[in-house]
């Protein structure tokens, strides 16, 4: 107990000095070591009117929301109301996508892992009825397919929202209703909320950004639209993500049953730099530093306008760790504190990769502009002094934010195996990107942040 105390004193110092040096605002903690819960929870809601953090204290947690969603499907799944393995026009008849094709095959299962092979960064406000998440799937069909359905892993938000749509038709409600009768309420989530005239009843945190001069600014809007709910719309506190850790901690009870729930924790596709991806879950096998194998890691984080978070559970230990903040900068930090948490509490530590050492023409493979389609942004790389640099151009990203930072400064980068390279500087360092390559060994595709940016010829 003396040596978890210790350790608990340190994280809050670590804690601190993030949030001093990344003008974070405000962060709630919480962990599970042995079934047992402990929080951290410092700093405060709003920049200019602030309010402590606390263990109550309401954040957006974004797309940790996704794996709700993802849980009731597996209990329409039990329940024998869906197949995910069956194509979704069984339980939506009218999908239209882009592609033909793909609406005839794409499965409920590719919605869940992020293979439906559409452009899936669409936020489109639909409105505050309950057919929100109708008119959004509705619109689905604007969306460019880019790969075929079930190849390539990327990140896919609209396939969400299609998802929520299979369980508002299969359930004759609406997803947030489903979503507080099937979860929430059976886990005693009571301050989580999906829609902001619950959420300003209670203490709840404002997201922020760091503008160009360094000033710590609000971000706006503060909610996304409501079709965004299946998505990653739910506000909820640390006390509240211990609840949901616990149960996804457990043998399913009193949700699932426990063969459904490893259905659910079980990878099925390679995801991006050497992550799995399961059922709505990223699935990592990380080394323990003893050289005793390794264990599995299972997480979703969650990015909304200004606010950031982490959510990841070890079974295998019986640990959990959640991560809120209030800063667009706030996945450094939860990603810096994962990384130590991982380390001190439980004794992982992932690989250091090794560093190679290309010719100047050798990178040269790697320069380029690469474009995301859905927001439009360019990320280049070119040769500098013999070095690979990455600059980054955003573009239009006003679906989702009228505040938006500035673009990250210039980036070093280092060729790592496997076509992936590594920033060495700037607040990015230790960020690795993914090139894809075509058939014929071209390189077409760059994979960050789980997006594809294509190659420009």
């Amino acid at each position: 107990m003396v040596d978890l105390i210790n350790k608990l004193v340190l994280l809050r110092e670590r804690l601190l000095e993030g949030m001093a040096r990344l003008r974070i605002p405000g962060v709630a903690l919480g962990l599970i070591v042995d079934g047992l819960e402990y929080t951290i929870c410092e700093g405060v809601t709003h920049r200019f009117h602030p309010l402590e953090i606390t263990r109550d204290t309401l954040f957006q947690i974004g797309s940790t929301t996704k794996t709700i969603t993802g849980t009731i499907i597996m209990r329409l799944v039990e329940a024998g109301k869906l197949e995910l393995d069956a194509p979704v026009r069984r339980y939506l008849p009218d999908l239209q996508l882009a592609d033909e094709a793909t609406a005839a095959q794409v499965t409920v299962r590719q919605l869940l892992n992020h293979t439906g092979g559409w452009v899936g960064d669409l936020f489109s406000d639909t409105g505050d009825g309950d057919d929100a998440l109708e008119k959004y799937v509705q619109g689905v069909i604007k969306q460019p397919q880019v790969t075929a359905t079930g190849t390539i892993w990327h990140y896919n938000n609209a396939g969400f929202g299609i998802a929520g749509r299979i369980i508002e038709v299969m359930s004759g409600k609406t997803y947030e209703q489903v979503a507080q009768e099937m979860i929430l309420e059976p886990l005693g989530m009571t301050k989580s909320h999906f829609f902001p005239a619950e959420t300003m009843l209670e203490r709840f945190a404002v997201g922020h950004f760091v503008d160009a001069s360094g000033q710590v600014q609000i971000s706006r809007p503060w909610a996304f639209a409501r079709a965004i709910a299946p998505i990653g719309r739910l506000n909820s506190s640390v006390l509240d993500q211990l609840k949901y850790a616990q149960f996804h901690l457990g043998d399913g009870a009193p949700l699932l049953q426990n063969q459904t729930l490893q259905v659910m924790q079980t990878p099925t596709v390679k995801g991006a730099l050497g992550n799995q991806f399961a059922v709505t879950w990223f699935v990592r096998d990380v080394p323990w530093k003893n050289g005793n194998g390794t264990t599995r890691v299972l997480s979703h984080g969650g990015a909304t306008n200004g606010q950031m978070s982490a959510f990841w559970i070890v079974p295998e230990a019986n640990f959990a760790c959640t991560i809120l903040t209030n800063s667009d900068k706030g996945t450094l930090l939860n990603n810096e504190l994962s990384a130590w948490i991982q380390e001190e509490f439980l004794g992982l530590k992932e690989p250091e990769s090794k560093v190679l050492e290309p010719t100047e023409s050798e990178l040269e493979a790697y320069t380029g502009s690469f474009v995301g389609a859905a927001f439009g942004t360019t990320l280049e790389f070119y040769l500098e002094n013999k070095q690979l640099k990455r600059s980054v151009k955003l573009g239009d990203v006003s679906s989702v934010t009228v505040t938006p930072a500035p673009p990250p400064p210039v980036a070093t980068c280092a060729l790592l195996p496997q076509d992936t390279i590594v920033l060495l500087d700037t607040e990015l360092k230790g960020s690795k990107y993914e090139y894809l390559r075509n058939d014929q060994n071209q390189i077409v595709w760059l994979r960050a942040g789980g997006r594809l940016y294509a190659k420009q010829n």
